[in-house]
């Protein structure tokens, strides 16, 4: 069985693009502010692992639908010719650059493809979008109108007033921010439009949710992947009596540093994949929180519970082996680090307050004098990881293909608050960092991160 295939149309620089790589998750797809970049119609199958779900064809845009109509009704007859009579002039113009973007795009709709016609509704309805819909009615496929908003203008109720004339189906679709669940809204709408469509659109919308699941399952493993790498990390460096202690110790919290944030860089990368969004690009003075050192008090403010919170939280999470409350907490003490460059660039002295983190003198097997630097002992750590981990997964995972922008923190609408945990959870992560920072397994973990990453969802 062919999958269903759509194609999407519409006036020039109307978001048809924007519309095809939220629709199909591909970041290929040219998308521009100046109209005409579309110039050829293009398929672009909506694929889950290999399989095609459907598939959705961008469009170049009407550039003489008035002539095209005036053509049509001079040769047709009655409503039953229409379909044929537009057939007639594709055969007719198919190969002339008389009307070469009509032809394009209604090449795929003569062929069986659904409609898709995009308008922009914060531009004023106008009259000469008529002929155009007027056009994809003599088809006689099967169709739906989304109202795209390219700009702050609101004109969405002149079009649906318009629009259902023409469409049984009118829906409000912003490409840049609509969530999964409308894109499954437009596939049971479609369903409901054509019979043969049906099935295959079912499959598809479970496939897709199925595919979110697995998402969100293989995101809970990751982010539990990264804390455990994180909170256990140690670092050791062999020392002699000629060592220069000063210098050997900055160097030691400088790998350190850079280590972590390694492992937590590679955690988004992962992430990044996961969601299609390979090589994503940040626009770091807006996301400084997620940029900044992990070490800095205003990441610590912003990620880490309070110190009533962790007092709380710590206590009902039961003894601490191998530490005080005071290093849970954080520390009492305050750590001057000097002369460490910063993970992306020179910083004149960096201080640490309140994170149970010191450099030890031990001894290697050999009995070789050492020191030792790491694990972070405060539990605040694992919090500060997770609510960098949660947030960056937010703005992954809901931004959609269509947007060519750097990441930015006004596309996230729900960033994640840590203080929001319940008490219960709280108690439960704390004892699972503390199980991740002493090298041991937590396997509740995965299944806490599930729960914090659906409730994402919602």
């Amino acid at each position: 069985m062919k999958p269903p295939r759509f194609a999407v149309v519409g006036h020039p620089n109307k978001g048809k693009s924007s519309i095809v790589a939220t629709l199909a998750r591909d970041n290929s797809i040219q998308v521009s502010p100046i109209p005409g970049t579309t110039v050829t119609t293009r398929c672009f199958p909506m694929q889950v692992d290999g399989e095609t779900l459907y598939e959705l064809y961008d469009t170049p845009g009407f550039q003489q639908a008035r002539y095209v109509l005036d053509w049509l009704q001079q040769h047709a007859g009655s409503a039953a010719e229409r379909p044929g009579i537009l057939r007639q002039f594709l055969e007719k113009y198919r190969d002339s650059q008389s009307f070469r973007d009509e032809c394009a795009l209604l090449t795929p709709i003569v062929a069986g493809a659904g409609i898709l016609y995009v308008v922009d509704g914060s531009r004023p309805y106008g009259t000469e979008y008529e002929a155009e819909m007027e056009i994809l009615r003599w088809s006689g496929q099967p169709s739906m109108a989304l109202i795209n908003s390219t700009g702050a203008g609101d004109y969405s109720s002149q079009w649906k007033d318009a629009l259902s004339q023409y469409f049984r189906i009118v829906r409000s679709f912003n490409a840049h921010e609509a969530p999964l669940q409308q894109h499954l809204d437009l596939l049971r709408a479609f369903a409901e439009l054509e019979e043969s469509w049906r099935q295959p659109l079912q499959l598809a919308i479970s496939y897709l949710q199925q595919q979110r699941q697995q998402r969100l399952q293989q995101s809970a493993a990751a982010i539990t992947g990264q804390l455990a790498a994180m909170l256990s990390l140690r670092l050791e460096q062999v020392i002699d009596e000629d060592t220069d202690e000063t210098f050997v110790k900055e160097a030691l919290q400088l790998r350190f540093r850079n280590r972590l944030h390694q492992l937590e860089q590679e955690g988004r990368q992962f992430i990044e994949n996961l969601y299609e969004h390979p090589g994503l690009s940040r626009h770091e003075s807006e996301l400084s929180l997620l940029n900044d050192d992990l070490f800095s008090e205003q990441v610590w403010l912003r990620f880490g519970l309070t110190r009533g919170q962790l007092a709380t939280a710590s206590a009902g999470a039961g003894s601490i082996a191998g530490a005080g409350l005071d290093a849970a907490l954080g520390g009492a003490s305050m750590l001057l680090w000097t002369g460490v460059g910063a993970v992306a660039g020179a910083v004149s002295g960096l201080l640490l307050h309140r994170h149970g983190l010191e450099i030890t003198p031990q001894r290697d097997p050999r009995g070789e004098p050492l020191f030792r630097l790491g694990p972070v002992s405060a539990d605040n750590f694992g919090f500060v990881i997770l609510g960098r981990a949660l947030t960056h997964h937010q703005f992954v995972s809901h931004r959609n293909h269509a947007i060519r922008d750097p990441l930015t923190i006004s596309q996230i609408s729900q960033p994640f608050q840590v203080g929001a945990l319940s008490q219960s959870q709280r108690r439960q992560l704390i004892r699972n960092f503390r199980q991740l920072r002493g090298g041991k397994s937590a396997k509740k973990i995965p299944g806490l991160l599930l729960d914090l990453l659906q409730a994402q969802e919602a």
